[in-house]
């Protein structure tokens, strides 16, 4: 008797070239996987320098802030336990900045522009407190007359703020560009691990389940 729908008669090559594209296609979706995961882990090694790099702005603004209030309460007080801050800003500020720079250009970001203005306004400000200080240890509260020199300080650390802003900006910039790419591979990976291997399945299914017919000449004979 003739087989049914369900036995149909495939010839050896058509059965075997079912069950090679069936494997390659579960080869193909370990290999993609592995790809993937190998880009994720780029993407987030990425993420997490950025990360870092947002940090270090934060720490050096904080420290320029503690120059400027340890100053100020100096300079109001005469008490020199208010230059604790202003005295570890001093000490910490140009490790800080300098660690900056180097995780900026570690990223291929290296804002020459930007760090060239910081630069300048950095060693302004420094300048400014060391001679406000030194003119409250020498004048004393005379040196409270001084207001030009707040109005060029908070003028400084307007500038510095602004530069800072931005970079932080940019690195926030690139951390939403990292995790909309790290969903969309995602998204592509999942895709693949779904229909590769429903794919590759059906075609070993197929290519096991049909009876072969020899394709050998003589056998149709």
């Amino acid at each position: 008797s003739k087989p049914g729908p369900s036995m149909r008669m495939l010839t050896f090559p058509v059965a075997a070239g079912l069950l090679l594209a069936g494997c390659v296609a579960f080869v193909a979706t370990a290999y993609g996987e592995y790809r993937s995961l190998g880009e994720l882990t780029r993407q987030e090694n990425v993420r997490a320098h950025a990360l870092r790099t947002q940090q270090l702005i934060s720490d050096l603004n904080a420290l320029l802030i503690d120059l400027e209030t340890g100053t100020r309460g100096f300079l109001i007080t005469g008490d020199a336990a208010f230059l604790q801050p202003y005295e570890r800003a001093l000490r910490d500020l140009d490790a800080n900045y300098a660690e900056l720079k180097t995780a900026l250009a570690r990223s291929g970001d290296r804002q020459e522009t930007a760090f060239a203005r910081l630069d300048r306004f950095i060693a302004e400000r420094r300048d400014q407190v060391e001679r406000q200080v030194e003119s409250r240890w020498k004048d004393g509260e005379s040196a409270l007359k001084d207001r030009q020199a707040y109005v060029a300080g908070k003028q400084l650390m307007d500038e510095i703020r602004g530069e800072l802003g931005r970079l932080k900006s940019l690195q926030q910039q690139r951390i939403d560009g990292i995790e909309t790419a790290v969903a969309i591979q995602t998204k592509e990976t999942t895709l693949l691990a779904q229909v590769l291997p429903l794919a590759g399945g059906v075609m070993v299914a197929a290519a096991m389940a049909a009876p072969v017919r020899s394709s050998i000449a003589g056998d149709s004979a």
